[in-house]
């Protein structure tokens, strides 16, 4: 199997069922269509550093399969910005309110392995809660649109 081949069977992987045919052969012919014209540009075959080097400019199989799919992104545009901000925001608070809560309980001379078990349980437990939350949240006013109710 060629250089080619598989990396178009990894970029099919990624590719919706219904439509990984067509899009595979699309594909396919596109960089058949790159060897050949710097085959030509030189006059001989292409090495497999060469091939390597049009396949690494064409992108990642993943990457390039992601630009078909279909539908929107969960969260898109100015909102995404915002949304990466508020997420930073919470994560911050709640690592935040573990430290302190951290030393709160060495200065009332609690065990220390305990403590950190403890904590380690509730700030990721924290993380997942506000991860959850916020992306939530963002979902709901993307698919809202900013429509106000009522």
């Amino acid at each position: 199997m060629s250089m080619i081949e598989r990396y178009l069977k990894r970029l099919g992987f990624w590719l919706p069922v219904g439509k990984r045919r067509e899009i595979v052969m699309e594909l396919r012919g596109v960089l058949l269509d790159r060897v050949e014209a710097a085959e030509a540009a030189q006059g001989r075959a292409l090495t497999e550093a060469e091939t390597r080097r049009i396949l690494d400019e064409f992108g990642p199989a993943m990457l390039v399969a992601a630009r078909y799919l279909q539908g929107p992104p969960v969260i898109s545009g100015m909102l995404a910005f915002i949304y990466w901000r508020v997420l930073a925001i919470a994560f911050t608070a709640i690592v935040t309110v573990q430290l302190i809560l951290i030393g709160v309980h060495i200065t009332s001379g609690s065990g220390f392995g305990p403590l950190l078990r403890d904590a380690a349980n509730r700030t990721l437990i924290g993380l997942l809660l506000g991860f959850f939350c916020v992306t939530a949240s963002f979902m709901i006013i993307e698919r809202c649109g900013g429509r106000r109710p009522g």
